[in-house]
């Protein structure tokens, strides 16, 4: 049996923290509400034998 998880989890995150998704994860983040710029870095990786499909 699964634990239950609620539909939506908030993280509080302070300045620094890091958090990883899984790629198959639905995921956002609300309205920016300080007066500061918002940055984010996105890295996909993938095994050196994966072939991007056309």
């Amino acid at each position: 049996k699964l634990p239950y998880i609620p539909r939506w989890l908030d993280l509080e995150m302070e300045s620094g923290d890091t958090v990883f998704f899984h790629p198959m994860l639905i995921h956002g983040s609300g309205v920016n509400k300080s007066n500061r710029t918002r940055k984010a870095i996105s890295c996909h990786y993938a095994a050196a034998e994966c072939n991007y499909i056309e």
